[in-house]
C-alpha cells in the first residue's frame, strides 16, 4: 500500500498500491473492477479505479475494510475482474470500429464528439447534422460485423505525434497529445474484399487482440444530444450476445400472451396485429354498450325545485376522457328536451358538470 485518502462516500476510501493491474478511468472507459485480498485473507471488492494525478492509480474500496491498512501494509493478491475487463474491450475497439464505419457511411467530416466505455455498452458522440436512416443504420452495423468476422489483428504501437500524423491516425479535436502516442490499429488486407477494412487512431485504453472478439455487435440507438450532434449507443461481443438472448425471450413470451403456436418474429406479429384488431372491435363494442345504456338511462332528476333539476350519472368510460364528455352531454340534451322549461345540471362521476337548458329565460346574467 503506498497511500491512501478520503473518498466520494463516508463508507468509501481511495487506495494506491503497488504494483497495480487495474486500469484506471480514462479515454472515455471506465475504471477496472475487481477483488483485493489483504494479508489477513479479508477480501475487498475494488469499485472503481481512477488516476488523481499523471503517474498514480487509485482503487475505491470499502472503507471499513480497509481501516488498518496504512502505507507499507501487504496486499496478498490484486485481481481485475476479467469478465468485465474483457468486456470493455470489446467496446473499445468497437468504438473505434464504429467510428470508422460512420466516417465511411456519412462521409470523412464526421468525428467524434465525446464516447463512454463499460462492459455493458459503448456510447458514441459525433458531429454530424441530421438523423440516420435505416439503411445507414444497417451499412454501418454490417461494416462492423464484416471487419469483426474478418478476425483482423488488433495492434498497438508508440509513435512520435509527427510519425502519427504521417500515418493518418485519428487524432480528437481538442485533445492535448504529448511527443510520444500510442495508436490503436485494425488493417485488413486487401484480399479480405471488406468494405471497411482500417481504423487508426491514438488511444490510451485498452483493446481486444482480434476484432473476432467485437462479434456480435448491434446499434441499439441513435439520437441528437445537441445541434450538430449525434449519439449512438451499441453492445458488441459476449453483451451482444446477451442483448440477442434478452429479445429472443422478451420474444417468445409475447407469443404467448399472442398464442401464437409457431415461435418465428413473422408469427408473432401477426399474433400481435390478431391481437390489436380484436382490442379495436371490443373498443367498439363497448362503446357501443355505453351509448345504449346512455340512451335508456332515465332523465328523472334525483332533485328539482325553483325550475332546477338536478341529475347525478355515472361515468362509464373513466378511461375515456372524450367519450364521457360526449355522454354527458348527450344526457343533459335528452333532459332539456324531455323537461324544456327547467335548468338540467348533469353532474357525472361526481366530477364532471354540465348545465342546459331550452328555456330562453336560462342565460349566463339571470341569478
Amino acid at each position: 500500500v503506498l497511500a491512501s485518502a478520503a473518498g466520494p462516500e463516508p463508507n468509501q476510501t481511495w487506495l494506491a498500491i503497488s504494483p497495480c493491474p487495474f486500469y484506471p478511468q480514462g479515454g472515455g472507459q471506465c475504471g477496472d473492477r475487481g477483488v483485493l485480498e489483504l494479508a489477513d485473507g479479508t477480501k475487498v471488492a475494488v469499485l472503481d479505479t481512477t488516476r488523481p494525478y499523471p503517474e498514480g492509480i487509485a482503487l475505491l474500496v470499502d472503507k471499513e475494510l480497509c481501516a488498518g491498512l496504512a502505507p507499507g501494509s501487504q496486499v496478498s493478491l490484486a485481481q481485475v475482474d476479467r469478465a468485465a475487463r474483457l468486456s470493455a474491450c470489446a467496446h473499445h475497439t468497437a468504438t473505434h470500429m464504429v467510428h470508422a464505419a460512420l466516417r465511411a457511411v456519412l462521409g470523412e467530416q464526421v468525428m467524434q464528439a465525446g464516447s463512454q466505455v463499460t462492459p455493458e455498452r459503448l456510447r458514441l458522440d459525433f458531429s454530424h447534422g441530421e438523423s440516420l436512416t435505416a439503411e445507414q443504420i444497417r451499412r454501418v452495423e454490417d461494416m462492423v460485423n464484416q471487419l469483426a468476422l474478418a478476425n483482423v489483428p488488433v495492434t498497438s504501437c508508440e509513435k512520435t505525434i509527427d510519425d502519427a500524423r504521417a500515418s493518418n491516425a485519428l487524432m480528437l479535436f481538442g485533445e492535448k497529445y504529448g511527443e510520444v502516442v500510442r495508436v490503436v490499429s485494425v488493417e485488413g488486407t486487401d484480399d479480405l474484399g471488406l468494405e471497411l477494412r482500417r481504423s487508426v487512431e491514438l488511444c490510451g485504453g485498452t483493446h481486444v487482440a482480434s476484432t473476432s472478439q467485437v462479434f456480435p455487435f448491434k446499434l441499439v440507438s441513435e439520437g441528437s444530444v445537441a445541434a450538430g450532434t449525434r449519439r449512438v449507443e451499441a453492445v458488441a461481443g459476449n453483451a451482444a450476445k446477451d442483448w440477442f438472448e434478452s429479445r429472443v425471450a422478451a420474444l417468445g413470451q409475447v407469443g404467448t400472451i399472442a398464442r401464437v403456436v409457431e415461435d418465428s418474429p413473422d408469427a408473432v406479429v401477426a399474433g400481435v396485429l390478431r391481437l390489436k384488431d380484436r382490442e379495436a372491435a371490443a373498443k367498439l363494442q363497448i362503446r357501443s354498450l355505453h351509448a345504449e345504456l346512455a340512451a335508456s338511462a332515465s332523465t328523472d332528476p334525483v332533485a328539482a325545485g325553483g325550475g332546477v333539476c338536478v341529475h347525478l350519472v355515472p361515468d362509464l368510460t373513466p378511461g375515456d376522457a372524450k367519450a364521457s364528455s360526449k355522454a354527458t352531454r348527450d344526457f343533459a340534451e335528452r333532459a332539456a328536451e324531455d323537461r324544456p322549461a327547467e335548468l338540467h345540471i348533469v353532474v357525472c362521476g361526481g366530477k364532471k358538470v354540465v348545465a342546459v337548458s331550452r328555456c330562453p329565460d336560462w342565460h349566463a346574467g339571470r341569478a
